[in-house]
């Protein structure tokens, strides 16, 4: 009686450990974004100094966005469908504001929304301060943890996830540099990579971001 009971216990156990790791495999919800950073980044803004060491750049704001199928319903944020090509430009000029806003601003809830900023007030959730070069900030890779993700939609194809890195021109404006995409987020790994550079073969000035994810 002891021994099939004991089995029995035996079976319940491996089954609870088996059905945990298909959870930890396929639903989990978190999701951390590496970011990998040149020495300098976001220098558009000095494009005309003659020399490259004197094109220090600025703080960079980052801003990763979750969109879900049913967010896409809305006429509003039709321009953040995967594949359309997004900019950052057109991710910052949209963006959600507090109360709604009216007019063509991106509507989406500010759980969905992860910023490393140097602002205080943000329509969002802070995850940290903004990127600043790996010279200044004294290594090249920084983290932007604890993206939830909601396990049921991973793997639609109507799902994405975006890194908006808010590049500033010469004129003051954000470029219009494509975003990283992850389309559907379940197709990849919990742990996404980005690269922040500049590349002055590259159009904006050299200012890119690439998913590097493998």
């Amino acid at each position: 009686m002891n021994v099939t009971s004991g089995a029995y216990k035996t079976r319940l156990l491996g089954v609870f450990v088996a059905g945990f790791a298909a959870l930890g495999a396929t639903g989990c919800a978190s999701r951390t974004i590496l970011i990998t950073q040149d020495d300098r980044i976001n220098n558009a803004m000095h494009y005309h100094r003659p020399l490259l060491e004197q094109r220090t750049g600025n703080p960079l704001e980052v801003t990763v966005v979750c969109v879900y199928p049913k967010d896409l319903e809305r006429d509003e944020n039709k321009g953040l469908e995967p594949g359309t090509g997004i900019t950052c430009k057109g991710w910052y000029d949209n963006q959600p504001v507090r109360g709604g806003g009216e007019g063509s601003y991106f509507k989406l809830p500010q759980e969905q929304i992860y910023l490393r900023t140097n602002a205080t007030q943000v329509y969002g959730i802070r995850k940290g301060p903004a990127l600043n070069g790996a010279i200044e900030d004294g290594r090249a890779q920084m983290k932007i943890t604890g993206i939830r993700f909601r396990p049921t939609k991973l793997y639609s194809k109507k799902s994405v996830i975006y890194v908006f890195p808010k590049f500033i021109g010469p004129e003051g404006d954000v470029l219009p540099v494509r975003a990283a995409e992850f389309n559907p987020p379940g197709a990849y790994t919990s742990k996404l990579s980005v690269k922040i550079g500049v590349d002055e073969g590259r159009d904006n000035y050299g200012q890119y971001i690439e998913n590097t994810t493998n």
